[in-house]
């Protein structure tokens, strides 16, 4: 970012957590404002200012089970920048057992999927009063994420990158939690099942955000030295253990900021180019100096040089429980050369880390300026 551009985006956050003191935000130390022009989605940090409210989606592991109706030759049409919302039915049993059908809104959503998949990865919007009573309570719309073709390969890859997420939570609070699910998707044109497959729920970013104390900072613009270093940290390293390089802080590319205190940490998410997943479509931006998505590159985002130890202490110390998670009732959905596969390259990354001239090589020096 040029120094223009970190200032606007400093005297933005700076006016932001003062305009929210009342919420316990407290007045940030940054430079004065040069520019009153306001960087795109500024205005967004207002947005889910009430006080965060607890919900029930994830608080089991328990996969859910749901039939999702919709128009699917339409569906398959919405692949725009700006996709419109279509209306669905949700059906499940609500927490007494008892069948509901509820009136939802869907909308594709993703960017290669988008355009690739047999159907997208959709957006699914609630009304509150429907969803009472069921384990969706609470919720004002979740993203759904289902195999980007309907066979059992890439089922798989969605078992991958379902894991990939609860890897992540181990390691941090600040990502999106995930619950399984059995969807049944049914083409409402027709009345026929299209598939019956594993599919995922992802914690919205306005409950991320809630459940950390902070709120939702939807500016783009920031670059490494404006986040919270030890988050920054543990978010590159991520990055690097599951080989994605499909991402951008500053484009709010697969990322997302939270603001709190007089701090902006960074969310990571959207995993399926990573090569712990291999996916066949997933391809490296030919700009960078890789050339598959199993080879790792250290692209942040990054933090001062002393925080690194405690990061990488910190991913040796969850080491067993983040393979534990392939072991476990929902890891052994994923094929056992898969899961094989997985944790080599992970013990590939713990070899890497435990080396601190790689470390410095391979990571630290990829971030200049920050020492």
């Amino acid at each position: 970012m040029t120094i223009g551009r970190r200032v606007v985006f400093a005297v933005v956050l700076l006016a932001s957590l003062v305009g929210a003191s009342a919420q316990g935000f407290g007045q940030a130390a940054g430079k004065q404002p040069t520019k009153t022009k306001r960087p795109k989605g500024a205005d967004k940090i207002q947005r889910d200012t009430t006080p965060y409210k607890p919900t029930i989606l994830f608080n089991s592991t328990e996969p859910l089970e749901f039939t999702l109706t919709l128009n699917v030759k339409q569906i398959k049409k919405d692949r725009g920048d700006e996709p419109p919302s279509r209306p669905a039915t949700f059906a499940l049993k609500d927490t007494s057992g008892k069948p509901v059908d509820m009136p939802i809104h869907v909308r594709t959503r993703g960017i290669w999927r988008k355009k690739n998949c047999d159907i997208p990865p959709l957006r699914i919007d609630f009304t509150k009063d429907k969803v009472k009573g069921t384990v969706f309570a609470g919720q004002n719309h979740v993203k759904l994420a289902i195999p980007c073709r309907f066979n059992d390969r890439y089922e798989q890859l969605t078992l991958a990158e379902f894991n990939l997420n609860r890897a992540y939570t181990v390691l941090t609070p600040l990502s999106h939690r995930v619950r399984l699910a059995r969807l049944t998707l049914v083409d409402s044109a027709s009345g026929k099942p299209e598939f019956t497959r594993w599919s995922f729920v992802m914690e919205d970013e306005s409950e991320v955000a809630g459940r950390n104390h902070g709120r939702v900072y939807d500016v783009k613009g920031a670059t490494s030295s404006d986040l919270d270093p030890s988050t920054a940290a543990i978010a590159g390293l991520f990055q690097y253990m599951i080989g994605n390089t499909d991402y951008s802080v500053q484009a709010l590319h697969n990322v997302e900021l939270m603001a709190r205190d007089t701090s902006v940490y960074p969310i990571i998410f959207d995993f399926d180019f990573a090569g712990a997943v291999n996916a066949p479509y997933a391809v490296v931006d030919y700009r960078l100096s890789i050339k598959r998505v199993t080879d790792r590159l250290f692209r942040g985002p990054c933090a001062p040089a002393s925080y690194y130890p405690a990061a990488i202490a910190h991913f040796k110390a969850k080491r067993d429980s983040i393979t534990a998670l392939y072991s476990d009732a929902l890891g052994k959905l994923m094929d056992p050369g898969k899961v094989k596969e997985t944790l080599e390259y992970f013990d590939d990354f713990y070899k890497i880390v435990d080396d601190s001239r790689r470390v410095k090589r391979e990571m630290l020096d990829a971030c200049p300026g920050l020492s």
